[in-house]
């Protein structure tokens, strides 16, 4: 069984059932807000009117990768607060190894809701919580060997330093250093640290269509994803309902999406890499690896909230099983 050890902000996904007039502006931004203004619009939300989902970029992944079968661990950090405690008792119910820590603000969290305007979910505030404090043992499994991937985030880049650390002190092991742009924006307003920080750590990229653009400067993800992959082992561009593009020097992958009821698309990308991983883990070729990951997405979707559980892994195990054998592996 191949490990994977994430790192990442714990976030809470709170996703409303109702519309959200009111309680954000219209326009389609996202507000992003410290402790205090986190706590008043906690109070606002009606408990009866909204789930509460833990969720977080590399979480996500994590959660999908263990469900399919590898080795999940996770570092984060939570508030003492009823989000944290929730956090936390739903990483361990998915049977990942929780190493969070503890702060005295606010858990972070993320609203997700729909408005009159629109309906389709759109992630409306964000609160991110307390950047974690990490040690090079944080780094390796419990018998103190090295993990097989170390899945990172691109939200640490607001913590430039924590960024640097958190991926010296992972290359250090011999994992191959996965990384996740997460934001187009931090990318554009970070974009010759990032562009380093891939050149000379990195093995494995994601990035969506809008962070390959910022990241490549280029008008088109297509032209912007090889730029990309000229500086790092392998590269996955996510094209959400147009599937993906995945490369390894001058090899490319095209992925078609799986077409599918989409009733929440949070946590898609991540799912997306959660399978790819999965698939890579195994020795697959990298198309199936990316329709591995397509798999997934497509499951997540269908449901409320970024992870797989009960029945959907069932299914989900049974495709991965379909493909592989049609595929001779």
């Amino acid at each position: 069984m191949k490990s994977i050890l994430g790192i990442g902000n714990a976030i809470t996904d709170i996703i409303l059932t109702n519309n959200s007039e009111g309680l954000f502006p219209a326009e389609n931004t996202t507000s992003h807000i410290n402790s205090e203004e986190g706590r008043r619009i906690l109070e606002r939300i009606p408990a009866a009117e909204a789930l509460f989902i833990p969720g977080g970029a590399a979480a996500n992944t994590i959660c999908c990768a263990a469900a399919l079968g590898m080795k999940g661990s996770f570092i984060g950090k939570v508030g003492a607060d009823s989000l944290g405690e929730r956090f936390v008792r739903n990483m361990d119910e998915m049977s990942i190894d929780v190493r969070i820590q503890q702060s005295d603000s606010l858990s972070g969290f993320s609203i997700i809701g729909k408005t009159k305007e629109s309906t389709t979910p759109r992630i409306m505030a964000v609160h991110r919580g307390e950047p974690v404090c990490l040690k090079s043992e944080d780094f390796l499994l419990s018998d103190g060997k090295p993990f097989d991937f170390i899945y990172i985030e691109g939200y640490l880049a607001h913590n430039q330093v924590l960024m640097s650390n958190a991926v010296s002190m992972a290359k250090k092991t011999g994992a191959k250093i996965c990384l996740d742009l997460c934001s187009a924006f931090l990318v554009k307003n970070n974009l010759q640290y990032f562009r380093e920080l891939v050149k000379e750590n990195v093995d494995i990229l994601f990035a969506n269509e809008d962070e390959t653009k910022a990241f490549s400067g280029c008008e088109k993800a297509e032209e912007g994803i090889e730029t990309i992959s000229s500086l790092c082992r392998i590269a996955a561009l996510k094209l959400g309902a147009k599937g993906s593009i995945v490369l390894q020097g001058d090899t490319t992958f095209r992925i078609n999406a799986i077409p599918g009821e989409a009733l929440d698309p949070t946590g898609a990308g991540d799912a997306y890499s959660a399978g790819f991983l999965f698939g890579l883990s195994r020795g697959y070729p990298l198309d199936i690896c990316g329709h591995l990951g397509s798999v997934i997405s497509s499951k997540v979707i269908e449901s409320y909230g970024p992870k797989i559980s009960g029945s959907a892994v069932l299914e989900v195990l049974s495709e991965i099983d379909k493909i592989t054998r049609q595929s001779g592996l």
